[in-house]
């Protein structure tokens, strides 16, 4: 009989990585915690947690601030778009390191990851744990507090503690593995 540890992976349960670092996290006797809300055709069942409007639109402010650095459209063009990237917010909230599998474009990550791990920058602006790893070229990369740094894959620690896996959904072999490698 497998036990659960006090390891926990916040996610948001989409298709791609974020369904596979739940899978590998559970897998690894994790707590898993997909924050979903209605009409979000993610993970469903035990590990969904359904966030309220009320809740959703706490992330507004973070949201804003990330966009600063994004220079995207914030409020996204759509309210489900919007929602989207206010579970984010949750996602890496209460995380004390992030993972995530995604592509780099010069110092921002590419996709909605980007409006996480930025948040996360806000809310641990000393934290030295924010990976990511890019499909582009199959690398792990570190954040510095400036800049992103070549890692290697034997530099990036396991995840342990409480810690948020998540990424892109057009998910690639080698992220796959990149995921599953980290437990190993």
């Amino acid at each position: 009989m497998s036990t659960i540890t006090n390891n926990v992976c916040y996610s948001g349960g989409a298709d791609g990585a974020d369904k596979a670092w739940g899978e590998a996290a559970v897998s690894h006797n994790h707590r898993l915690v997909h924050y979903v809300f209605k009409n979000h055709h993610g993970s469903t069942g035990p590990h969904a947690v359904v966030l309220d409007p009320t809740q959703l639109h706490k992330a507004d402010p973070y949201l804003k601030i990330a966009n600063q650095t994004l220079k995207r459209s914030w409020p996204a063009h759509s309210e489900f778009v919007s929602n989207l990237l206010r579970r984010n917010f949750f996602q890496v909230r209460d995380t004390d390191a992030v993972y995530a599998i995604s592509e780099l474009d010069g110092s921002s990550v590419k996709g909605g990851t980007a409006w996480a791990v930025e948040m996360f920058k806000i809310l641990q602006p000393s934290s030295e744990k924010l990976f990511v790893f890019n499909q582009a070229n199959d690398l792990w990369y570190k954040w510095t507090g400036f800049t992103w740094s070549v890692e290697s894959k034997y530099d990036i620690p396991s995840p342990t503690g409480k810690w948020t896996g998540i990424g892109t959904r057009q998910l690639t072999k080698a992220g796959t593995n990149a995921i599953w490698e980290l437990f190993e």
